[in-house]
């Protein structure tokens, strides 16, 4: 899809975005595991951007971490669903703009992080949206994005194919890469990776039956371990 198909898309998707994404049982986990990784992966700062911010899924995390959140998006809806469930926090602010060119200076940020979004785009064009991140990035600050991964749906390919049968889901067009590709993406652009976690590893659908904390727990822990079995994955790069 071409931008303006991105915004058409999102601005019907933004009022039923946090139900569809978020509302199952598997959605719930995946956001509470995904904010307990990047617990794990962020570290103090004071200029943080989140590019891509959608309804804010990266914000209660990044707000923990930066003294000041700007939240980017090229969908005004989905930024207003943000401003709705964060409008407590006076320390995120919020911008409409493209991500393929970040209306900020060189060096503008300690940390840029980015999730759920990249898969929409193919593998070299995911690679410009990273070096437009990392321009305005400052030298030792953390880049956090996450890719969908191409490792676990060949493994798990029959499966997936069958739910997805069963369930009627719409066909999908998002574009996958391994770790593999990610790695080599963020080295070649002159980030040294530092860190990678699974989210939303296929292992935990047998067991959303347990406390959402237990399944929390499990969740990161596989993600640690085994992030080839998840169905995306996380990578925190550090601009030298």
């Amino acid at each position: 899809m071409e931008k303006n198909d991105h915004r058409s898309f999102y601005t019907q998707e933004a009022t039923g975005y946090e139900a569809t994404r978020y509302g199952s049982p598997y959605g719930r986990l995946f956001r509470a595991a995904h904010l307990k990784t990047l617990d794990e992966v962020l570290e103090p700062a004071q200029q943080v951007l989140d590019v891509a911010s959608g309804t804010g899924q990266l914000l209660p995390a990044l707000a923990k971490f930066g003294q000041q959140v700007v939240a980017i998006d090229l969908t005004p809806g989905m930024l207003e669903e943000s401003r709705k469930r964060h409008a407590h926090d006076s320390r995120i602010t919020y911008a409409v703009g493209d991500a393929s060119r970040l209306p900020y200076p060189d060096h503008a940020f300690d940390i840029v992080a980015s999730a759920r979004f990249l898969h929409l785009f193919e593998p070299d064009r995911q690679a410009a949206f990273i070096a437009e991140m990392a321009r305005v990035l400052r030298p030792g600050g953390l880049l956090v994005v996450d890719f969908y991964s191409s490792d676990a749906r060949r493994l798990f390919w029959l499966p997936i194919a069958l739910y997805r049968y069963l369930a009627r889901k719409r066909p999908e067009n998002d574009y996958r890469v391994d770790l593999a590709f990610a790695r080599k993406t963020l080295e070649d652009l002159g980030l040294r990776p530092v860190a990678t976690r699974g989210l939303g590893n296929f292992l935990m659908l047998p067991l959303l039956w347990l406390p959402l904390r237990w399944q929390v727990g499990m969740a990161v822990w596989l993600g640690k371990r085994l992030p080839q079995l998840s169905e995306q994955f996380l990578m925190a790069a550090r601009k030298p």
